[in-house]
């Protein structure tokens, strides 16, 4: 009989739990599977101010921006009617992943970690829709902050492997760990051997401020033509037009 009444008490309580779930508002689906490319527009707007602690600007540039990374991310087709994609130095894909250069100040940063933030808060069930940002002088700085080895080969086993965002790329001097190093022509050569997806983002020189050959010179300057060939072979090219917000 005790047992029984165990059983029934346990029905009762998970009868309880349903009920209480049915009440409970699903304002998002823990997968983005689910989740629509107009409830993730949603979610940006209320995520955006509250992630960067500043207001959401809007101008033409910057939906330009958005919506290539919208598709980019959803695998849209729309992705290749894109403005800003630019198809002069490789053929555009989905599966690739990208190089966003742009002048300081627009947004570049700021809207990729938005959209990295909804995606780890909200898009639980589905990995693929991860991505980790670090700049390239932070990883310079943890780079030369390594003491022996074995911390090495865990730094590159590290950032060699999985979805990560390089942002700024170029702003860094050589690494100096006993001896000089140009980190991210090294990262750059093994994320392609490991064909894993990379964003990289670049600031434009201000005195070429609309030239994306002049950006691509700089990469070969200081990465040299094969980290630079690769780069461009593994990622779509994005121009993001626009004035600084930073006052």
């Amino acid at each position: 009989m005790e047992r029984l009444n165990k059983i029934i008490e346990d029905i009762k309580n998970r009868k309880n739990e349903l009920a209480c779930a049915k009440k409970k508002p699903l304002l998002l689906k823990e997968s983005c599977d689910i989740l629509d490319m107009k409830g993730f527009d949603k979610i940006f707007r209320e995520e955006f101010s509250l992630f960067n602690n500043t207001e959401l600007i809007k101008t033409n540039d910057w939906k330009y921006y958005y919506y290539t990374l919208l598709y980019y991310f959803y695998s849209k087709d729309n992705f290749y009617n894109s403005p800003i994609l630019n198809n002069k130095y490789n053929n555009p894909s989905l599966h690739k992943g990208l190089f966003i250069m742009g002048n300081t100040g627009i947004g570049k940063t700021c809207l990729l970690k938005t959209f990295s933030h909804i995606f780890y808060k909200y898009c639980n069930h589905n990995k693929d829709y991860h991505f980790k940002i670090i700049s390239s002088i932070k990883l310079k700085t943890e780079f030369e902050g390594l003491q022996n080895s074995y911390q090495k080969n865990d730094f590159y086993n590290k950032y060699s492997k999985g979805f990560f965002c390089i942002d700024d790329v170029k702003a860094e001097d050589l690494a100096n760990n006993y001896g000089k190093t140009n980190l991210i022509n090294e990262l750059i050569y093994l994320r392609d051997e490991n064909k894993v997806k990379t964003i990289i983002s670049s600031n434009l020189d201000e005195n070429y401020p609309d030239s994306t050959e002049m950006s691509i010179q700089q990469l070969k300057d200081k990465y040299g033509e094969r980290a630079c060939d690769r780069i461009l072979g593994f990622s779509n090219i994005i121009h993001v037009n626009g004035k600084s917000f930073r006052r």
